[in-house]
């Protein structure tokens, strides 16, 4: 073959014809003699090499000029390049894809098709090559490959799950879908949604109200609920936009948020807030009946007194005093609700009120109920008030016995337990993390039905028959533990039995509040007489009067004062003449704790006994620090207000 290629086309073809043809090709053309260097090339091949047709034609097939790379950059091996492979196979070769560097660094992605020349003896005699640019297509092609592996990206990171759906078919879920499902891709790919969801009602009510949303506005979102591939069921926001809002039927895209966790600590916080409610309430009940009591205890402690030897009266002013303390140990469990109860802060040997509950228990439970213990908490000792928690942990095993009238197994249990946000889905009320005392308190009994879960420490309620059961033991827990920065969790399941669990933080240092009875000895009782003057400051007149009348009995004289401020008045006229003041802590105007500050700045020294119908911590404690001597809470006896009246004065 010559250096210059021939356009020979025989007889039919114009030679002239045929050069304007390889000249205005869309496609640039290089004819590669036997040895591989270029003998001819149109001008296309010029402006996609970046050589004029001089300089090409002096360039073999794998000039080093052009620096030969496949399109990711990598070096080609010389036997794989189109003239190496149509020289040994003597074949055509189709979309080869090479990159090449042209002078002044610019690189040109290169699709190239190549056929031999075959010599009149059937030799190889060279290579036409047709070369396509397709630099501008792979530059495309990268762009929204980067731009896809970007989308990806998002669509993993996104905190929320997304996916596309056609007629409600899924045909793609990022991963985040697949976490909040438990489904795996090939498990969702091709599905129809219905897989998600725990009804037909729930299926078909999202896509009526989608569609009827995305038909209206474009979008549409809906709150429904999905049921996961382990029977789960979680609460989800949908979120759906059609890709063609004028053609449903190239799909639609959609969004989902798994609220489950924002559900629960929204309820959490209804219920708290309602408990809180229901709390303030209760604690107001108490006090108020307390002060009723009062007077009942009071005047029937005064009759007893005063009845001789008539064993008849006797007998029923003590059936009333068993009625009052009845009435008193009911508001003490709505005090304790309330967190208004009786608070101490000192170490508790869980183990030890669990030995004690069983042991109580044992006495009035039926044989065919068996009590286990497991107590492997180490430590086991938290701050308290072991009487409240002792109250708790009774009142779980006393329902755990009422729950299995057939018989059953009662199990204690203790152990120790890290508190994390797993914990948060089965706590009643949230609590910090920390390292927690687990009590468990099992029965095999008739267990709580699901509608009723909700209501159980409300106080009041209630699923026991008439005259066996207040409704206030699981309400008193509630607040004994809010009161202990502890928690709890309930798990039941109709006849499959009920398991309550309490947290209580471990100790981690010693501390006590103010004894709100300092002992004393036993001779300090007598020496109240007539000589002592207690001034009574209580804003209702039937309990100041029965106050008063209690004090005449144990030898006291007495002035009573219906209001703060006529009490601060006196005492500042006659103070001197004082030598207690027995002073309720509720009244309205000028209240209990200023009547007190008053009297300290009057008298540094005076002696101050607090009244209250709440328990000591409802604000009595407070005056216990700054320098009250003691505290009473009603109702009380003329015993108590004997013993407490002598500690304050002695």
């Amino acid at each position: 073959m010559a250096d210059r290629a021939e356009f020979d086309a025989g007889p039919s073809l114009d030679p002239d014809l045929l050069r304007k043809i390889f000249e205005m090709s869309p496609l640039a053309i290089t004819v590669v003699n036997r040895e591989g260097r270029i003998i001819a090339a149109n001008s296309r091949a010029e402006s996609t090499l970046g050589l004029n047709r001089d300089r090409l034609t002096d360039c073999a097939y794998n000039d080093p000029l052009w620096v030969i790379t496949d399109f990711d950059g990598r070096d080609i091996p010389i036997e794989d390049l189109p003239f190496q492979r149509v020289k040994q196979t003597l074949a055509r070769v189709t979309d080869i894809r090479h990159a090449i560097v042209r002078e002044g660094g610019a690189r040109v992605f290169l699709k190239i098709n190549a056929t031999p020349l075959i010599a009149p003896d059937g030799a190889f005699d060279g290579m036409v090559a047709l070369i396509e640019d397709v630099t501008s297509a792979v530059t495309i092609d990268k762009a929204l490959a980067e731009s896809e592996a970007m989308l990806r990206s998002i669509f993993r990171a996104a905190p929320v799950g997304i996916g596309v759906v056609r007629n409600r078919v899924l045909l793609w879920t990022n991963q985040r879908i697949h976490e909040m499902t438990g489904y795996s891709e090939e498990d969702l790919r091709g599905k129809s949604a219905r897989i998600l969801y725990p009804s037909d009602e729930d299926f078909e009510y999202v896509g009526r109200e989608k569609y009827r949303q995305i038909s209206r506005f474009g979008t549409g979102t809906v709150e429904t609920r999905w049921l996961r591939s382990d029977g789960r069921e979680i609460d989800v926001i949908l979120s759906s936009t059609p890709i063609d809002l004028a053609d449903l039927q190239k799909g639609v895209t959609f969004s989902a948020l798994d609220i489950t966790e924002r559900k629960h600590l929204e309820e959490q916080l209804r219920h708290s807030q309602k408990m809180e409610a229901v709390g303030q309430l209760a604690g107001g009940v108490a006090h108020d009946f307390n002060n009723q009591l009062s007077g009942i205890m009071g005047f029937a402690d005064l009759l007893r007194a005063r009845m001789g030897h008539d064993q008849t009266l006797i007998r029923y002013a003590d059936n009333i005093l068993v009625g009052v303390q009845r009435a008193t140990d009911l508001t003490a469990k709505l005090l304790a609700f309330a967190r208004k109860g009786k608070y101490l802060a000192v170490p508790v040997d869980v183990h030890r009120l669990v030995v004690e509950v069983a042991s109580l228990l044992s006495h009035s439970i039926g044989k065919n109920i068996r009590i286990r213990q497991a107590l492997e908490a180490d430590p086991s000792t938290t701050t308290g008030d072991p009487s409240q928690l002792q109250s708790a942990i009774l009142n779980l095993a006393i329902n755990a016995r009422d729950a299995m009238p057939d018989g059953g197994e009662l199990e204690m249990t203790t152990d120790l337990v890290a508190v994390d946000e797993t914990w948060s889905e089965r706590l009643v009320f949230s609590i910090p993390p920390g390292p927690y005392i687990k009590i468990g308190v099992r029965d095999t009994g008739v267990g709580i039905p699901p509608e009723v879960m909700p209501r159980i420490f409300e106080p009041f309620f209630t699923t026991k028959g008439e005259s066996k059961g207040t409704g206030l033991g699981l309400a008193a827990v509630y607040g004994t533990m809010k009161n202990h920065g502890g928690g709890i969790t309930v798990e039941s399941s109709t006849g499959g039995g009920t398991t309550f669990t309490l947290l209580l933080p471990v100790q981690t240092e010693n501390g006590g509040l103010v004894n709100p009875s300092p002992p004393i000895d036993a001779a300090a009782s007598h020496r109240i007489d007539r000589a002592t003057h207690v001034l009574v400051v209580d804003d209702d007149d039937s309990v100041g009067l029965m106050v008063a009348e209690m004090l005449e009995t144990i030898g006291c004289r007495t002035t009573v004062c219906t209001d703060g401020e006529e009490a601060v008045n006196l005492y500042r006229r006659r103070g001197d003449t004082i030598d207690a003041v027995l002073l309720d802590l509720v009244m309205p105007n000028m209240d209990g704790k200023a009547v007190f500050h008053a009297l300290k700045k009057i008298d540094p020294q005076v002696r101050v006994l607090v009244s209250s119908g709440y328990s000591v911590d409802g604000g009595a404690q407070e005056l216990l620090a700054e320098g009250a001597s003691g505290f009473i809470q009603k109702p009380y006896t003329i015993a108590d207000l004997r013993t407490n009246l002598a500690a304050a004065l002695f």
